[in-house]
């Protein structure tokens, strides 16, 4: 395991059961005498990784007190290349019936202490002999010294496949090399904790098969020397524990391949320290009712992989998935006609009195430390603000992020508090859609943008043909006017009429530019009646003589100008009296007063005509022209409406194209996620949901609850009618052509007698209804030609789980729906999945062929968090870390670590549901 990593509960180390030092005889150190330091042989080995190395010379343990006296006094002065590594002291045993056979100590074990060991056992010989045998059979050693108490070791067989191997067969076959009678003595002992094979493909003898025992594999380099193919590093093993010790790898063995031992050659599929891109680090509450009082917070750190939080009824379990609901912002994804929502809300109240609901104080927080694909989050949630805050890692610190949005992206968690899975798998399947759709990534935008596209393209199209319709009018009044116009226009009329308006623009000019005049000089003379031009200030007496010439001066100079502007004034006044004179007496004043003469007289007679004012003619043509461009505008709007009305259509191709998407990613995803589910089995259904579904969203569409049965849905003595009766039919044609096509025609019957154009469809109440819904809003009859019945999803679960027989989930019992859901939930997405006790909506007998096994095979993608009073589902769940809650006055954690942590497993069986006779022989691991 590198020391790098950062996460709590077990993890995976490196372990080389196999090796030697320059101690074993058959060596390349001791063969070739060369100079071996025990800090040189313990770099080599951290150097390849190594976390765990087993020390097994030869019937010998020399090496052992040197090689970890050397590891402390390196951790003191960390030479280059020092990394942490755990030894592990032990020998490799030669019996007397030549079988070697590996024996581990705990880490500490002192070379004293293992030699008594090799003496026990028989052996006579020098140490670290490979060539020598003991006095004592593979056999007798099991039997008679691997048991004494005062060895407390792991005993494995080398090599099994090879020579001097328990396992070896003759000639590529399953006959052993061994007496085959004595080999099932050894096996039917259930003493060898694992056997070391070299060569996997190597066929076991039969009766190893017929044993049963499925012992552990694992593998070691066999180092002999820092060269060849058995170097340091060529083979090892890696074992999943919390901290190196004996009594973790001895669990670590008994779990076997399927748990905690994973061969180098696994590999291909294992990869010990990849983590998913997303998962929870911990959670935090603080000062809550129950939960977090006091100096320190409740706090839970977790594995990326697989975790439990295991309590008795009141202990605070509940409360963590509330407080994750509260701060991830996942409230929404409840329904709030369901137990779930009911019990949250209960939850997220501060009471007023001891007796009142809710589990939150006035200050209560709650902190979440969310990974998001490599970057740390940190999301506080305050019952102050009744919301949640987002910072950022910063080096050391954390900063307020600059985007403050969570949603099911940034932070995706699959969270299902107690009972809501349960709630998946009623008659209504919206949360089960819902649910396929957030897991798919189906997003609806794409839908709603040309939902958007087209109504805003109606809108337009209403709007243009407003204008349009106003074509007919136009035409007509601009058909009068241009009467009108004609007959103003006959004879001299016309010239009378110009020659009038333009006489009178003339004297308006002339009357503008005199009053203006006139207003100049009434401002210049008001300006000298009341402003001082120039300050008179007198000269004082005892100013010189030069200066007070100098200012007599400038007002001498001043009082000039002031008259000779005065004089300007007055004459201005008499050049505009003048010219006014001149102008009554002129030519233009004789041919003004003709046109007005004649513009009287035209007027006179016109009035005998019906016309009774001649400046109606300068309207009328304005009329004219403003008419002439409406009519060119509206008939622009029709051409334009045309166009609209076309582009509308597109669009509602679009959004029928958008919405058999919808239904072919909702197949797809399924398909790919339940194809190897030997469990459930979800298929989709276009426009199939229940009737219940689509009359509930039809007459939401309506705002109508209760009314027009006959016309929405009604299923009496005569069978089923209504909108909803038709949609249902239309669903069930298995040609998607006839479908849709069926689909359109009820949507285009809605349209016409929502816009008035169908009078004769359904009752002349519910008629009227949708019209006036049509009037209140512009874009209800749109709506309705876009408007879908959701899918449907026919779900199906095989009672054996095999994949065979699958039978529809209605006929199934209340556990065996919950299961078929959960198999859903486990066996998709790569979000971190949180699950508040399962068992509760589960049968005791799916508990282990189906949460157990779709752990295991998901928790290397996904991180898993479940909330349980289940000892099956912890211990066979292969849970990496492990939270205990306890009650005493406070919700507490009593405990925390991986079940390979002794006081961890009687923590577990004290307080998990059924105690310790839970932990029967099938779960020896924790007894």
């Amino acid at each position: 395991m590198t020391s790098a990593w950062p996460y709590p509960g077990a993890k995976w180390y490196k372990f080389d059961f196999h090796t030697h030092t320059p101690k074993s005889t058959d060596s390349m150190w001791a063969k070739y005498d060369h100079n071996l330091s025990p800090q040189d042989w313990l770099l080599k080995y951290m150097a390849e990784g190594i976390d765990c190395v087993a020390v097994t010379d030869h019937n010998g343990a020399g090496w052992v007190d040197a090689l970890q006296s050397t590891y402390e006094e390196m951790k003191v002065n960390l030479p280059e290349g020092f990394r942490d590594i755990t030894v592990f002291p032990g020998v490799e045993l030669t019996t007397e019936d030549e079988f070697h056979l590996i024996v581990v100590f705990a880490p500490g074990t002192s070379q004293k202490k293992i030699e008594q060991f090799i003496t026990s056992a028989g052996y006579r010989g020098d140490c670290g002999d490979h060539s020598s045998s003991g006095s004592m059979s593979l056999l007798r050693v099991l039997n008679e010294v691997i048991t004494l108490p005062e060895f407390d070791c792991i005993p494995i067989a080398a090599h099994a496949d090879r020579d001097n191997g328990l396992l070896q067969t003759k000639n590529e076959s399953q006959s052993p090399v061994a007496n085959d009678r004595y080999l099932r003595k050894i096996f039917e002992t259930g003493l060898l904790s694992a056997i070391e094979v070299v060569d996997t493909e190597v066929d076991k003898p039969q009766s190893y098969i017929q044993s049963r025992l499925n012992l552990s594999e694992v593998v070691g380099s066999d180092s002999h020397g820092f060269r060849g193919n058995d170097k340091p590093g060529s083979r090892y093993t890696w074992v999943k524990m919390e901290t190196p010790t004996l009594a973790s790898l001895k669990l670590a063995l008994i779990d076997g391949q399927e748990f905690s031992i994973k061969r180098f050659d696994d590999l291909i599929q294992f990869k010990p320290y990849e983590t998913p891109d997303n998962f929870i680090e911990s959670i935090q509450v603080k000062d809550a009712r129950y939960m977090g009082q006091g100096r320190l917070p409740s706090s839970l750190s977790f594995s990326p992989y697989s975790n439990a939080i295991v309590g008795g009824r009141g202990t605070g379990k509940s409360t963590i998935t509330h407080s994750l609901r509260a701060v991830s912002g996942k409230q929404s994804e409840l329904d709030e006609d369901t137990t779930p929502y009911q019990t949250y809300s209960k939850f997220m109240q501060v009471p007023k009195s001891k007796d009142d609901f809710g589990a939150l104080k006035e200050d209560t927080e709650v902190e979440l430390i969310y990974r998001r694909l490599g970057k740390r989050y940190r999301l506080i949630w305050s019952q102050v603000t009744n919301e949640t805050t987002v910072f950022e890692e910063d080096g050391c610190d954390w900063k307020k992020s600059q985007d403050q949005e969570i949603t099911k992206d940034r932070f995706p968690i699959d969270l299902y508090s107690q009972g809501q899975i349960a709630t998946l798998v009623g008659e209504n399947k919206q949360p089960l859609l819902e649910l396929i759709d957030r897991s798919a990534n189906i997003d609806h935008d794409e839908l709603q943008t040309a939902q958007l596209k087209f109504c805003a393209k109606r809108a337009e199209a209403r709007s243009l043909k407003q204008v349009a319709d106003q074509i007919p009018a136009f035409k007509r009044q601009l058909q009068d006017i241009r009467a009108k116009i004609q007959k103003l226009s006959q004879s001299n009329h016309q010239k009378i009429l110009t020659e009038y308006n333009k006489f009178q623009k003339q004297k308006q000019l002339f009357e503008t530019k005199k009053s203006e005049t006139w207003d100049l000089i009434n401002r210049l003379s008001g300006f000298f009646l009341h402003e001082e031009i120039v300050s008179t200030i007198a000269t004082p007496s005892d100013f010189d003589a030069d200066i007070q010439a100098f200012t007599n001066s400038l007002d001498t100079a001043v009082g000039k100008t002031k008259n000779a502007i005065k004089d300007s004034i007055e004459g201005l006044q008499t050049s505009v009296n003048d010219i006014e004179a001149v102008l009554i007496s002129s030519n233009w004043k004789a041919k003004f007063d003709q046109a007005v003469k004649q513009y009287t007289d035209l007027q006179l007679q016109l009035q005998s005509e019906g016309i009774n004012n001649l400046k109606e003619y300068g309207q009328l043509v304005q009329s004219e022209k403003e008419l002439a461009d409406k009519l060119v505008r509206a008939m622009n709007a029709q051409q334009q409406l045309q166009e609209k009305v076309k582009l509308a259509n597109e669009d509602l191709k679009e959004i029928r194209q958008q919405r058999l998407k919808q239904t072919e990613r909702r197949k797809l995803f399924l398909q790919e996620v339940l194809s190897d589910n030997h469990y459930v089995k979800i298929s989709v259904r276009p426009y199939g949901c229940s009737a219940m579904v689509m009359e509930h969203a039809f007459r939401d569409l309506l705002s109508a609850k209760t009314e027009f049965a006959s016309d929405i849905y009604i299923k009496g003595e005569n069978g089923k009618q209504g909108v909803v009766s038709s949609f249902l039919n239309a669903a069930k044609l298995p040609n998607q052509e006839d479908r849709d096509r069926a689909i359109f025609d009820i949507q285009s019957l809605l349209y016409k007698v929502s816009t008035g154009a169908d009078k004769q469809a359904f009752s002349a109440r519910f008629r009227n209804k949708l019209v006036n819904m049509n009037t209140q809003h512009q874009d209800f009859a749109d709506s309705l030609l876009y408007w879908f019945p959701e899918d449907g999803l026919d779900v199906e679960y095989s009672r054996t789980g095999d994949g065979k027989n699958f039978t529809p989930i209605t006929q199934g019992s209340a556990g065996q729906r919950a299961a078929a859901m959960l198999a859903f939930l486990l066996a998709h997405s790569e979000k971190p999945l949180f699950i508040d006790q399962p068992e509760d909506d589960l049968d005791n007998s799916l508990i282990y062929d189906l949460i157990v096994s779709q752990i295991k095979a998901t928790k290397s993608k996904r991180q898993i968090i479940m909330v349980t009073h289940n000892p099956n589902i912890v211990v066979n769940g292969d849970a990496e870390m492990v939270h205990a809650l306890d009650f005493n006055n406070q919700c507490f954690i009593k405990n925390k670590g991986s079940i390979q942590d002794s006081e961890m497993r009687e923590t577990i069986c004290r307080i998990m549901e059924g105690g310790t006779t839970a932990f029967n022989n099938r779960y020896k691991r924790l007894i």
